[in-house]
């Protein structure tokens, strides 16, 4: 009887046991999943990605969608695709800019002027023949100074995009140079027009794209002339807390390094060594 009663005593136990640890097992899994569920997954160019890291002084970085049209990131290692396309508007001297971010650039102008600056947009959206040409111009620069084909193609991207890389062909980029001072080089960056410009273009919702403090990030030269447009929310955290477009995003590995084609040299004309444009 002892035997039956301790037989029976154990059969409860064990499903009392199962019963509870049931119920456990189901809220862990359902903690674990409403868990999950509240996290903001990122969207990065159509894969998870890695931002909801802190910024430099602590801050979280906040959760984003960077497929959204201001915020895509376009360098070395993430070229546009090949339809890639926008609607683009005219913003004078033969200049194109994506539509959506045109009110704030043209606000941005006029403000500017309104301080006494003298601001002039050298560079806007370039094509992919564009882009091309500029690039292959530099590649030519370098090599008419000696430098072979691969070095030289290395050296032309520190400074202008490779064909497909580049946030001009995005829509989103311009250049903007002091009308007093139209040399794309450090000098720039002590210009009237680039002095108001890093204090206040984040107000229009555009950043100072290559800092040079970023370079080793981004993978380019510092340019005190290149704004590119990210949105005024994006903007204002990227100024306030000194980071890149790649921070921000949290994607902020070092820029890959760049290898010229294997098949050699490609449609450039050895006769043209005109310096092309930055990025």
């Amino acid at each position: 009887m002892l035997k039956v009663y301790g037989a029976l005593i154990g059969v409860i136990g064990f499903s009392v046991f199962c019963i509870v640890g049931g119920f456990a097992l189901k809220g862990f899994v359902a903690d674990k999943m409403d868990a999950e569920e509240s996290k903001t997954v990122v969207i990065y160019n159509g894969a998870a990605g890695a931002n909801g890291g802190t910024a430099p002084n602590g801050d979280p970085l906040p959760a984003v969608d960077c497929n959204e049209w201001n915020l895509r990131l376009v360098n070395k290692s993430n070229p546009l695709p090949e339809d890639f396309s926008i609607s683009l508007v005219d913003i004078g001297n033969n200049k194109q800019i994506d539509s959506r971010c045109a009110p704030d650039l043209e606000r941005m102008l006029s403000d500017c002027r309104a301080a006494g600056c003298n601001p002039l947009i050298c560079s806007a959206y370039r094509t992919q023949e564009c882009q091309q040409d500029l690039f292959d111009r530099e590649v030519t620069k370098f090599m008419n100074q000696g430098f072979s084909y691969d070095d030289a193609y290395c050296l032309a991207a520190e400074g202008v995009a490779i064909p497909g890389t580049s946030e001009h062909q995005l829509g989103l980029a311009v250049d903007i140079v002091d009308k007093g001072n139209q040399n794309l080089n450090d000098e720039q960056a002590n210009t009237p027009t680039q002095r108001w410009l890093y204090e206040n273009s984040w107000r229009y919702g555009f950043v100072l794209r290559y800092g040079a403090d970023k370079t080793e990030i981004t993978g380019y030269k510092y340019e005190p002339w290149h704004y590119r447009y990210v949105g005024l929310e994006a903007a204002q955290f990227i100024y306030e807390h000194g980071i890149c477009l790649e921070e921000y995003l949290g994607v902020c590995t070092n820029a890959p390094e760049v290898k010229a084609p294997e098949n050699g040299q490609y449609g450039y004309d050895s006769s043209n060594n005109n310096a092309g444009f930055g990025e």
